[in-house]
């Protein structure tokens, strides 16, 4: 017994589990963010959360939080905003109700004209849209992001005269895709984004991009909050994180780069 047990080597004690790694505290964000954006955000959630941010978010159209900001009628403000647009940061940095230092862009988006899944309107360009036999055209209101950047394509192809009587007007992207899929409207104008994330829709015409102010989506600090614990942690993660760039990339967005491409 004595010799079978000098035999036997001796097995190390089994060393404890280490301890989980500690978690960063958790941070909850009042963010203002453009409507467009609600599910990209919703997307990247797991990716902020581990980097303990939580984000409460209010839909916040582009057009009027320019519009709000212009009229100082901001109300109490988020810690951040997120926006598109050319309206919006001239009229938060006017109303002093942002830190301008801190504006960086952080994704963007290309026009398409859409049309349901599964149904074929063909047309080479936008200018070429008025030979299609739809019986209505849906665009955003003139006052949204949305609707700014519609009117400018079509009116730098020359198709607006053209199909000025069949155009109908809507709030918002929302408004509108719902206008389409209940076959208000034939074919509209929205986001490429949107498209890539709704299996109802179809593309009918990409939308040059050189027919309209690049779309650049925009994240900046409330004025006094650039320095609160988590606000620079999102506008870095958002702007910076090579995992939210992808995922942001994969749900139709372009990502930081390709937003910040020269496209004329």
């Amino acid at each position: 017994m004595l010799a079978l047990a000098a035999a036997c080597p001796r097995q190390p004690a089994s060393k404890p589990a280490p301890p989980p790694a500690p978690q960063p505290p958790t941070h909850i964000l009042q963010v203002w963010a453009e409507p467009s954006l609600i599910a990209p955000l919703a997307d990247i959630a797991p990716v902020l959360k581990k980097h303990g941010l939580v984000l409460q978010i209010t839909p916040k159209e582009s057009g009027e939080l320019a519009r709000d900001a212009a009229a100082g009628k901001l109300g109490s403000p988020p810690e951040v905003y997120l926006f598109t647009g050319e309206r919006a940061l001239p009229a938060l940095i006017k109303a002093k109700a942002v830190d301008e230092a801190t504006a960086r862009t952080f994704a963007g988006d290309r026009l398409v004209v859409a049309g349901r899944q599964g149904e074929r309107w063909p047309s080479p360009t936008v200018f070429d849209l008025y030979r299609l036999r739809f019986k209505f055209f849906g665009v955003a209101d003139s006052a949204s992001a949305l609707g700014e950047v519609c009117d400018e394509a079509l009116k730098s192809d020359g198709a607006y005269k053209r199909i000025e009587q069949r155009i109908r007007r809507y709030p918002g992207q929302k408004e509108l895709i719902a206008a389409l899929i209940a076959n208000e409207v034939q074919l509209a104008m929205v986001y490429a984004s949107a498209v890539a994330q709704d299996p109802e829709l179809g593309v009918s015409v990409v939308v040059g991009a050189d027919l309209h102010t690049d779309i650049r989506y925009r994240a900046v600090a409330a004025a006094g909050k650039a320095s609160a614990e988590g606000v620079g942690g999102l506008l870095r993660l958002l702007a910076e994180d090579a995992g939210i760039q992808q995922s942001l990339g994969g749900l139709g967005l372009l990502t930081r780069s390709g937003a910040l491409e020269a496209v004329r």
